[in-house]
């Protein structure tokens, strides 16, 4: 229990540091965690509402929904993987839990989202989408994608130091998903012979579960739930085999 305690404590500390770090090395600090995402937004809505002219009704707040959350999704995985690939020195020189690298990453950069999170949240509320108890769901729900993302990011984490290549397909990929998450258009359009593909993508369901919630009030389907729950009970194991494989391992092959 001391030494579980011990590791909760550390965990908490090198998310501080992470944070406090990120904001010293921008000019806007804080602010940039808020504005960052508003930009893509504004990017995003330009050209698919205004010169595209897409007239999906609420427009506006479905591409914010599905813009915040995908950067969530993205950034999270992305820093993730070079979590550990970052960190030779300190990994040489002293013993490390090589799982803290990408629980921080996660940690802090799921910190820096729900605090731009509850700001979509008042934004949405000025747009007159009350909340209702449905609301609440949102709790356990992105306690499960936080999870998700993480069961995506240790493997991720623990294969990279082994082929720095990996960074660079990732890239790729989320950039493909990005196009076909549902960030820009909405499940109706997509022909029924295709929505199977559609929802084997595990973050599309994270797009779709938070859209239900927040713009329509409804409580998303138990598939968009049980999928979520199937992908961590599946790349969990996998993340702690990679785990126990690697320890001692990385420190060597790192330069």
């Amino acid at each position: 229990m001391n030494s579980l305690a011990h590791y909760v404590h550390l965990i908490r500390l090198c998310t501080h540091a992470q944070l406090k770090a990120e904001t010293h090395r921008s000019y806007l600090g804080y602010f940039w965690w808020i504005l960052e995402p508003l930009l893509n937004t504004f990017l995003f809505y330009s050209l698919f509402f205004l010169f595209l002219g897409k007239r999906t009704q609420q427009y506006l707040e479905f591409l914010l929904v599905g813009t915040l959350l995908w950067q969530w999704i993205q950034s999270t995985l992305q820093l993730a993987t070079t979590s550990i690939l970052e960190k030779p020195h300190l990994l040489r020189q002293i013993k490390i839990p090589l799982s803290l690298f990408p629980i921080t990453k996660t940690l802090a950069n799921t910190t820096k989202f729900i605090i731009i999170y509850l700001i979509l949240l008042v934004y949405l509320i000025l747009q007159n989408f009350l909340p209702s108890p449905i609301w609440l769901l949102l709790v356990p729900l992105l306690l499960l994608h936080t999870l998700l993302i993480f069961s995506f990011a240790l493997p991720l984490a623990l294969l990279t130091p082994f082929a720095p290549d990996i960074k660079t397909i990732l890239d790729a990929l989320l950039r493909f998903l990005m196009l076909l998450s549902g960030i820009f258009f909405t499940v109706e359009s997509i022909p029924a012979h295709l929505l199977p593909y559609f929802y084997a993508n595990p973050f599309a369901h994270i797009l779709e579960t938070h859209r239900s919630i927040l713009l329509h009030n409804q409580i998303p389907p138990p598939h968009h739930w049980i999928n979520s729950a199937l992908f961590i009970l599946l790349l969990l194991p996998i993340g702690l085999a990679l785990l126990r494989f690697a320890d001692g391992r990385i420190p060597k092959i790192l330069k």
